[in-house]
């Protein structure tokens, strides 16, 4: 197994711990992150997994959390430990973590995270499915089934909508800004549910393509999805 590699850059957070891990196979990614204020995910063209934790407040950030890797054939686990004093709380306040995925290696990628906002950037994969608490995600340039699970409100933005996007919530209110121009078709299942369309702030007539390859679906219990267009 390849050794991980930690590394010092100066950045623009006063503390920071980066992670470098070679890879060479495509790989299923598990990933547990609990507790960030913002988590960016990217794909991008190297080789290696590239995982860094900022903050301007935890001092102590290389000592208090520690990146596990579980690297298997086809799977491959990443997990943060916290040490000392360090709690979720205190990450949730301060702390972003950025990953960056080699993307001719990425098969799909599970999330398992509580943060602020959560973003998905330049993604081409079989899917991304997002399972915890966030109150903000972003699309985009992202080619994939999405499925995000979620129990909190949510405004969720996709700049680019290339696939499926499944949204499955309990008794939560969520806004989803598509881009003008962009054609999809929508779903409601589960019990309850309720779909509303925006333009310029005010309630209109539904608005979609049934035709459209891009299907934006609402899954869950007693749960509203505010679907608006905006500019790309």
């Amino acid at each position: 197994m390849t050794e991980m590699k930690i590394l010092k850059k100066e950045k623009d957070y006063l503390f920071e711990s980066i992670t470098e891990y070679d890879i060479d196979s495509i790989k299923h990614y598990d990933i547990k992150l609990i507790g960030a204020y913002k988590i960016i995910l990217t794909g991008y063209s190297g080789e290696k997994i590239y995982v860094r934790f900022a903050s301007n407040t935890l001092a102590d950030i290389e000592k208090d959390l520690k990146l596990k890797i579980d690297d298997g054939k086809y799977n491959i686990d990443l997990d943060v430990n916290y040490f000392n004093q360090t709690t979720k709380a205190l990450t949730k306040e301060d702390l972003a973590i950025f990953i960056k995925l080699p993307e001719k290696y990425i098969e799909g990628i599970e999330l398992a995270a509580a943060a602020n906002t959560v973003e998905f950037h330049s993604l081409n994969c079989e899917q991304i499915e997002f399972d915890g608490k966030t109150e903000n995600i972003l699309l985009d340039k992202v080619n994939a089934k999405v499925k995000l699970n979620c129990n909190i409100d949510m405004n969720i933005v996709c700049k680019t909508l290339n696939g499926n996007l499944k949204i499955n919530q309990l008794f939560a209110t969520s806004r989803l800004s598509v881009p003008e121009g962009v054609s999809f078709s929508v779903k409601k299942g589960g019990i309850g549910n309720s779909l509303l369309y925006e333009k310029e702030g005010k309630y209109v007539s539904p608005f979609g393509d049934e035709d459209s390859e891009n299907i934006i679906e609402l899954n869950g219990m007693k749960s509203e999805l505010i679907i608006s267009k905006s500019l790309k």
